[in-house]
């Protein structure tokens, strides 16, 4: 073997499982990509069903994905979050937020991520309920969240909400890991 060789078969060898560990993190990096696009194309033809499957019910649909900003602040640093369901509806005089899901778990109150997220919106919208739409058993359920009296009356009302939601937030920044 000549030490004049640029690389020797020890580099090659490296060389080539940097290069095969390289391509093995795209092609994951793509099938997770494809998962996920696939997951959001599926959920977004639920949401289509969903407005049809509610007008059907005698829901108007009012607006779609509305958005509201709320408002977190941590030792004295304000964070912005934007809360954005899938629907505001009608029915009658009533409105309500209207969220879709889908899968066995996800269309559980039981389950602490759904109740948690209703809870959210039913505190940041200020809605009478809550309509949890299951859309693989085409079923729709009315929620309503039933807080201690010194959360939803007197002047204070407002602010225990907003409490509330500043909570929900944080629990969802520390899953991000935000902070």
């Amino acid at each position: 073997m000549s030490s004049n060789a640029l690389l020797q078969p020890v580099d090659w060898l490296v060389l080539g499982l940097l290069v095969l560990g390289y391509l093995v993190w795209l092609i994951l990096r793509y099938k997770k990509r494809s998962r996920l696009k696939h997951k959001m194309a599926v959920a977004r033809n639920k949401e289509k069903q969903a407005i049809k499957f509610l007008e059907k019910n005698g829901y108007k649909v009012t607006d779609v994905q509305p958005g509201a900003e709320m408002k977190t602040i941590v030792n004295d640093r304000e964070y912005s979050t934007w809360i954005r369901p899938d629907f505001l509806v009608k029915k009658g005089n009533r409105e309500y937020v209207a969220e879709v899901k889908s899968g066995a778990m996800a269309t559980r109150i039981t389950n602490r991520m759904t109740r948690r997220q209703l809870l959210e919106y039913y505190v940041v919208f200020g809605t009478k309920g809550i309509l949890l739409v299951d859309m693989e058993k085409k079923r729709i359920r009315e929620i309503e969240f039933e807080l201690p009296n010194r959360f939803t009356q007197g002047s204070h009302c407002r602010i225990y909400q907003v409490v509330i939601g500043a909570i929900i937030v944080i629990y969802f920044f520390k899953k991000l890991g935000v902070f």
